[in-house]
């Protein structure tokens, strides 16, 4: 494995099972980044410690794999029947209409940040796609992808809504997508008065 800060970012090994372990060299393994076991063709069992907080959605994408189980004692993930969940075991429930993007957003704020594309019914879609209800989706993400402001007229959730305002009050690029995201923000609002 190789670890940086507190981060797997890549599998070395093609075992058939695998437990990660929750500390390395006695730095605490906190997070999967993308695309872990992408070439671990073998590794069809991960199991998964406590320390875990974070899991790149992407982070298994190894083709065999068939089982994720988790330590008890993590506080965000669970399995049941080798399946990942997070700890809650919620769905996900959108506004019709939503995108990938809203799904991403309702992940958390990161994944919606780097949300690069996504499967729908383990079909690879782009992030604009609209969601049906039942939809299983997984959000792909990329650290070197970041909102633009054509996103904004493709999101329906005001978590999604609340998030790019933030983004963008906060980024570099705020003057310039300002004047566009209010003008967005106007139009929402007439249409839903």
């Amino acid at each position: 494995m190789i670890i940086f800060f507190n981060k797997i970012i890549k599998y070395l090994h093609d075992f058939d099972d695998s437990v990660i372990p929750s500390e390395i060299n006695g730095y605490s393994v906190t997070s999967f980044d993308t695309a872990v076991f992408i070439n671990s063709n073998n590794l069809k069992t991960v199991t998964i410690p406590g320390s875990i907080r974070f899991l790149s959605s992407s982070a298994f994408s190894s083709p065999a794999l068939r089982e994720i189980n988790v330590a008890d004692n993590n506080l965000r993930y669970t399995s049941i029947d080798g399946v990942l969940y997070t700890k809650d075991k919620k769905s996900i429930n959108l506004p019709k209409n939503a995108t990938l993007i809203d799904f991403a957003f309702a992940i958390s704020y990161e994944t919606g940040l780097h949300v690069i594309t996504g499967k729908v019914n383990n079909t690879i879609k782009d992030i604009f796609s609209k969601l049906e209800n039942g939809d299983v989706v997984e959000i792909i993400t990329s650290n070197k992808c970041h909102p633009e402001s054509n996103w904004l007229n493709n999101i329906v959730s005001f978590k999604a809504n609340y998030y790019l305002y933030d983004y963008f009050k906060n980024n570099i690029n705020y003057k310039k997508n300002q004047q566009h995201y209010f003008l967005f923000l106007k139009s929402k609002i007439q249409n839903t008065c």
